[in-house]
């Protein structure tokens, strides 16, 4: 008995990891599609900044899929960065860009992470990020 308990907890947590995550993005209304985020470079190292200095970056991008791109959110996970961009819609083959802009709280060594949802089925996250070292 205790070994089929075993299986069936092992086979609903298979099936939660699988599709729990559709199940949640579907009970928000949440659709997803043929569209995907290509992009060719994820992170930019600033290098050495100094501390006064606000910093930008551009990260390019393109909807190489079917269908229109949505851009659901985009999240920098610290307030020493911010985030633009034009368009919430990417047609298919179209491409666009998303704008950011650092300004340095602490010196030494940094990462910050950006993250961006979509409606994409093959690209649904994907985490962007600026290093460096502040001086």
């Amino acid at each position: 008995m205790k070994h089929l308990t075993s299986i069936i907890i092992i086979a609903i947590l298979l099936v939660l990891s699988i599709f729990g995550g559709r199940f949640i993005a579907a009970m928000r209304g949440e659709v997803y599609n043929n569209s995907e985020f290509a992009i060719v470079d994820r992170v930019h190292d600033f290098k050495k900044i100094k501390m006064d200095t606000v910093v930008y970056h551009v990260f390019e991008f393109k909807n190489v899929g079917d269908e229109e791109l949505k851009l659901r959110e985009v999240k920098p996970y610290c307030g020493c960065t911010i985030t633009e961009y034009d368009k919430e819609i990417i047609a298919p083959g179209e491409n666009s860009s998303i704008k950011v802009e650092f300004r340095p709280t602490s010196y030494g060594v940094f990462n910050k992470t950006i993250e961006i949802r979509t409606n994409s089925e093959s690209t649904p996250v994907i985490y962007l990020s600026l290093k460096g070292t502040t001086r």
